[in-house]
C-alpha cells in the first residue's frame, strides 16, 4: 500500500498523520470511511486545505474515497 509520505505533503503533516496511526492510503481512507471527513480535520493541525490536498493526490493516482464525506 502507498505510504501518505509518497503524496508530497510537508513532513509537518506527515508526522501529524503518522502520529495518529495514519501511514498509509488505506489507513487514511478507513479514517474517512469510519469517521468521514470530520474525523481527519479533528486531528490537531490538519486543517481543509491540507485534506484537500490529500484527496486530490489519492484521486489522480486512481483511489476511490468514500462517498459518505
Amino acid at each position: 500500500d502507498l505510504a501518505l509520505s509518497e503524496l508530497g505533503l510537508s513532513k509537518r503533516f506527515i508526522n501529524i498523520l503518522t502520529e495518529n496511526d495514519l501511514v498509509t492510503v488505506a489507513d487514511f481512507i478507513s479514517k474517512l470511511e469510519e469517521s468521514g471527513e470530520e474525523g481527519i480535520l479533528e486531528l490537531r493541525g490538519i486543517g481543509r486545505k491540507v485534506l484537500g490536498d490529500i484527496k486530490r493526490g489519492l484521486k489522480t493516482r486512481g483511489y476511490q474515497l468514500p462517498a459518505n464525506e
